[in-house]
């Protein structure tokens, strides 16, 4: 797929004026129409904003599952978010965890943060202190401060040997590559 990231970037740069901004939401729309996936989820954001377009939640919410339909990690967490804590969309919590899985498999440091947080906290899942420290490990692998913290305050709970499990997991995930981790 076209990374047309840096070129909607130097279109929303250049200029604040409203004919730059329609000219961007031209572009972002034409690249979506095509299929293209990052400017589908751009196109998403720009209709929940409502920057240089009418805010829309249901546009939003369509560009953004097109988006995610194909594995588009942001358009996936999204998703995700919607779907678990019913935000527009009626609560479906295993949908939404499949969405939040795929998008931190696909090394999402927000996805896989949320992740741990699940675990931690036994929202939705059985609370697995264990799994939690996993998930924040990867997280702070992909630069995720907040994790880091998350994975302090949870650390504390747990034995050595919970630990050590906790490190042996992290390793095991990360030596499988994206498509295993989604097929696994």
């Amino acid at each position: 797929a076209k990374n047309i990231m840096p070129t909607i970037v130097a279109m929303r740069d250049a200029e604040k004026s409203p004919s730059a901004l329609a000219k961007t939401f031209d572009f972002i729309q034409k690249n979506a129409n095509e299929g293209n996936a990052t400017a589908q989820y751009e196109l998403s954001v720009l209709y929940l904003t409502g920057d240089g377009v009418a805010k829309d939640d249901a546009a939003a919410q369509a560009w953004e599952r097109k988006a995610a339909a194909q594995d588009h990690p942001q358009a996936l967490a999204a998703v995700a978010n919607r779907l678990i804590f019913g935000t527009g969309v009626k609560a479906d919590f295993w949908k939404g965890y499949s969405s939040l899985y795929r998008a931190g498999a696909l090394g999402h440091a927000p996805s896989q943060r949320l992740m741990g947080a699940l675990y931690k906290t036994g929202t939705g899942v059985k609370p697995d202190p264990i799994e939690a420290v996993k998930w924040f490990n990867i997280a702070i692998g992909n630069g995720d401060a907040r994790a880091a913290q998350l994975r302090d305050e949870t650390v504390t709970t747990l034995k050595p040997a919970d630990l050590v499990e906790a490190q042996r997991r992290t390793d095991v995930w990360l030596k499988k590559t994206p498509n295993e981790r989604l097929n696994p």
